[in-house]
């Protein structure tokens, strides 16, 4: 009897350890089959952004915009604290920042060249680049000495040209896993198309309102900026001069040397006006060998130094001449006029600087006027 007894207890504790172990087993399926389920939401989550993404990338078309999206691309799909987009430069072989996620543009280093930090590496090397724990000199990110954790870069490159790159600052201090390298390298792929096609389209702009020879703005450029910062003046209270520049002799000069040897003139003074005014002045070739140079938020007497600081470097400027006479030096004269002291109008602007230009072209030439 005891023993019947002692067999059915010992059934039971064999039934209830397999009822554990099948628990268990069910526990551990449940928590794999959980698992799982977090890992395809995480990989459908990033699916959806990157889809998202792209098809947001594919709407714009301004270089500022596209490179600003890029970088909010690579905070949210890489998760890292702070992206940049850095574009190539070709003529002065540098990098420049132009759009940013997570920090202002200026907390990046401004210029940066080839080989310099993780970015000048990357496009150097067409690579994936990653620094960790980058000292200040190696770092993008200006002011950065206390800095500490991975900064990674990639190329954005079609097969003829290097556009730019991608930079990423996170904290971790480890490099990239594979999965966040081949995420960083679909973020380049979708992103150099988006900012290829930009590119294109700013350039597209850009010719549409530039003269071909001098690359300075054109008359129809110049006219319309100058009805915009006329009213924009008259909204802000604020002043604007107009210079008004014009070649002395210049017909002289082309029928002696030859129109090659004028073109080069032309030019050579674009770049002398390019020397010396702001970044926010507009420069425009007017007409012929006249040109013209708005300056915003200027009144009269800094417009006439400005004036006579291209009048000068003008005129220390060696040209090409011929066999004959193989260094010529070029003069120019400049009329000078000030919203809203001498006009109230785009107009009348215009006709008061050219006023100026005529009278210092008939008080002798190679001398600056104002009205």
């Amino acid at each position: 009897m005891r023993s019947g007894v002692s067999m059915r207890k010992i059934k039971a504790v064999e039934a209830q350890d397999k009822s554990l172990e099948r628990c268990s087993a069910l526990e551990k399926e449940c928590w794999e089959l959980a698992k799982t389920n977090a890992e395809l939401e995480d990989k459908l989550a990033e699916i959806y952004f990157t889809h998202e993404f792209f098809k947001a990338l594919t709407g714009r078309v301004n270089v500022m915009q596209v490179s600003a999206l890029i970088s909010d691309g690579a905070v949210g799909i890489l998760g890292s604290e702070t992206a940049c987009v850095y574009l190539f430069n070709h003529r002065e072989s540098e990098l420049e920042p132009k759009g940013a996620q997570g920090r202002s543009l200026s907390d990046f280093k401004q210029s940066v060249k080839l080989g310099e930090t993780v970015i000048g590496v990357a496009i150097e090397r067409e690579e994936l680049t990653e620094h960790v724990d980058p000292s200040p000199d190696d770092s993008f990110l200006a002011n950065s000495a206390s800095w500490t954790g991975l900064q990674a870069a990639i190329p954005l490159k079609t097969q003829e040209t290097a556009l730019g790159v991608v930079a990423i600052a996170t904290a971790k201090r480890n490099k990239l896993t594979p999965a966040e390298r081949e995420r960083f390298e679909n973020i380049a792929n979708m992103s150099t198309l988006a900012l290829h096609n930009a590119l294109l389209n700013e350039e597209l702009e850009w010719l549409s309102v530039t003269d071909r020879l001098t690359e300075l703005y054109d008359y129809g450029y110049f006219q319309g900026r100058l009805r915009e910062e006329l009213h924009r003046a008259e909204r802000m209270d604020h002043k604007i001069s107009l210079i008004m520049i014009d070649i002395d002799y210049f017909k002289d000069y082309n029928d002696a040397f030859g129109h090659p040897k004028g073109d080069l003139v032309l030019k050579r003074l674009a770049q002398i006006l390019r020397d010396n005014t702001r970044d926010i002045d507009i420069i425009a070739r007017y007409g012929g060998e006249e040109f013209a140079i708005i300056l915003p938020e200027t009144e009269k007497q800094t417009a006439l130094v400005a004036a006579e600081r291209i009048r000068m470097a003008v005129e220390r400027t060696e040209f090409a001449g011929n066999e004959n006479l193989p260094i010529v030096n070029k003069t120019i004269s400049l009329g000078v006029a000030c919203y809203p002291d001498d006009a109230k109008t785009p107009e009348s602007l215009i006709e008061k600087t050219d006023e100026a230009l005529y009278a210092a072209k008939w008080r002798g030439r190679n001398r600056t006027q104002s009205i």
